[in-house]
């Protein structure tokens, strides 16, 4: 195996399957670090906070999926976990937990997804580093985010076979558009390492077509049930979000959304955190040189998806679904040297558990994601 080579193959030689247990202890253990680092606030389970958030739109969704009657109309075409609380009957306050439950699974299934083309301890780390990311934090924070199934439907697409892979995507777009930032490093991930190794052969070529064609499936269909829905094929049709005009205004304009271009770089350092570390390595080591294409495709991918995110407000939460580039990088890393990976993973994830999580927006305002205990602690002195 080229020491440089990307990705790493599908699993350690001479190692056994990792146990799912293990994977499930470790996902719990990242998922647990991240709520204690961003605690949604007691407060925010009222009844009053929740009519005056986004989690307002989210329940009526969670009543009626094709509902219309929304304040962000763009959520109309993000379906997927409302009609899963819909289809089980789920009470408000279960439908707000139920993106907690996809966290937890997502974390699970990325750490399984690292385990097998790593050790345990890079896993642990990087589960954790992704975990204590702007990939959850904001999910868990706010209630009726729902960022987190995407996630998921992202992990299990890194490890599923063809057809479950498709499934995961089209339920993973239909939760939330952004999962086009993680697809070209899935497909990067899924890709034979041989293919890209051998890039200009016309066999790499059909390889690689075969490894990506259930995302491009999956995502046709997340397409075509978006046409569905605009054109009143599923429910009574729904009209252009004012935000979409938004966002083309911002386009026109070249320069970010309700921010400066100072605000946006902050935020797009935010969005992976320390994982900056790991996705700089590969390109400032001189032994990457062997792996030139892969290199400029998950670069060019990566600059791709966080420059598209000027047209949001949410800078950091969106880089923060391309989530897959940062687990290719620390694999990458692990290929060039296996010792100091782990030495920086556990640094990775020890100053992403310190940090202190804040989420910075127009003017420079911002607001701290508030550990646990301090939430707790408000919570208290509010109450006497």
């Amino acid at each position: 195996m080229a020491a440089a080579s990307l990705p790493l193959p599908t699993s350690i030689p001479g190692t056994a399957t990792p146990r799912w247990c293990q994977s499930v202890v470790s996902g719990a253990i990242a998922w647990a670090l991240s709520l204690f680092m961003a605690a949604p606030p007691f407060s925010s389970w009222s009844r009053v906070n929740i009519d005056a958030s986004r989690a307002a739109d989210y329940l009526r969704l969670c009543h009626a999926p094709l509902s219309r009657n929304l304040v962000e109309g763009m959520l109309a075409y993000r379906i997927a976990t409302p009609t899963l609380a819909w289809l089980l009957h789920l009470p408000d306050t279960a439908a707000l937990a139920l993106p907690y439950v996809f966290s937890l699974a997502a974390l699970i299934v990325i750490h399984r997804a690292v385990r097998f083309r790593s050790d345990s301890l890079l896993a642990d780390a990087a589960t954790i580093g992704v975990a204590c990311s702007s990939t959850f934090l904001y999910s868990h924070y706010c209630l009726g985010y729902i960022d987190s199934l995407t996630h998921l439907g992202a992990a299990v697409a890194l490890i599923a076979a063809a057809p479950l892979s498709a499934v995961a995507v089209l339920i993973a777009g239909l939760n939330d558009e952004r999962i086009v930032l993680a697809l070209p490093f899935i497909a990067l991930w899924r890709c034979p390492a041989s293919c890209l190794a051998n890039w200009k052969s016309p066999q790499s070529w059909i390889s690689f077509g075969r490894a990506t064609a259930p995302l491009a499936g999956g995502l046709a269909g997340v397409l075509f049930v978006r046409h569905a829905l605009t054109a009143g094929w599923l429910g009574p049709g729904v009209s252009m979000p004012p935000l979409y005009h938004q966002i083309a205004d911002t386009v026109r304009q070249g320069r970010p959304w309700l921010e400066s271009w100072s605000v946006w770089f902050v935020n797009w350092l935010k969005g992976p955190g320390w994982l900056w570390l790991f996705i700089a390595a590969p390109f400032l080591s001189a032994r990457w040189r062997p792996a030139l294409p892969p290199a400029i495709v998950l670069g060019f991918c990566f600059v791709l998806a966080c420059v598209s995110t000027f047209i949001v407000a949410d800078v950091a939460r969106s880089i923060g679904f391309a989530f897959p580039a940062a687990l290719l990088c620390i694999l990458w890393v692990h290929g060039l040297n296996a010792s100091a990976a782990r030495k920086l993973a556990v640094v990775v994830a020890s100053l992403q558990v310190v940090t202190p999580a804040v989420w910075i927006y127009q003017g420079w305002q911002w607001v701290q994601f508030r550990p646990l205990l301090w939430e707790f602690w408000l919570f208290v002195h509010n109450s006497r």
